[in-house]
């Protein structure tokens, strides 16, 4: 009997245990069904837009944390970036900003992405959680065409809930 006694404590253990790890699991699941949902939705309206694919950089869950952390992106894909907080829950904010005194030599001072001005800051929107960076830069095609096989590694300073700025880098190549 007393054997019968620790199989039904054991058993129930191991049910305790068992809904437990579901109820976690379940949970992070829905977060990323969610993000995914919202990735999707993202990047269609960026290929509507005739945008190339999008391509996310999640920061946290310090400023100094970035995933991928240098990030190759096509110019002939028109690839766009977006950068989001590692955990999605409407509670934090990420701020990019390209400087100046860092574009790299090969950019001729031209900024990553459209609606940038040579030799100025860019700093990416924000809106919400996310920060959407524009289409590459159209002017570093010209640059390209010279040199096919040009990498232009840009720095960027990220933050996370307005802390501990970090860098980043974009790798912007032609494929």
């Amino acid at each position: 009997m007393a054997n019968s006694g620790n199989r039904i404590v054991g058993i129930l253990i191991a049910l305790v245990a068992g809904a437990a790890i579901g109820f976690v699991w379940g949970r992070s699941a829905g977060v990323h069904e969610g993000e995914t949902r919202a990735t999707h939705a993202a990047e269609e309206r960026l290929l509507a837009a005739g945008l190339g694919g999008a391509t996310a950089v999640y920061i946290g869950p310090t400023s100094a944390t970035a995933t991928p952390e240098n990030l190759p992106i096509s110019f002939s894909k028109k690839n766009v970036v977006y950068w989001k907080p590692w955990v999605i829950d409407g509670s934090h904010t990420v701020q990019i900003t390209f400087l100046a005194k860092d574009f790299p030599p090969g950019a001729h001072q031209l900024p990553p992405f459209e609606k940038g001005k040579p030799n100025q800051n860019q700093a990416i929107s924000c809106g919400g959680e996310t920060c959407f960076s524009y289409a590459i830069n159209p002017d570093l095609g010209a640059l390209f065409e010279k040199d096919s096989k040009l990498t232009l590694d840009y720095k960027y300073v990220q933050t996370l809930d307005g802390k501990d700025p970090h860098d980043g880098h974009i790798i912007i190549v032609k494929p």
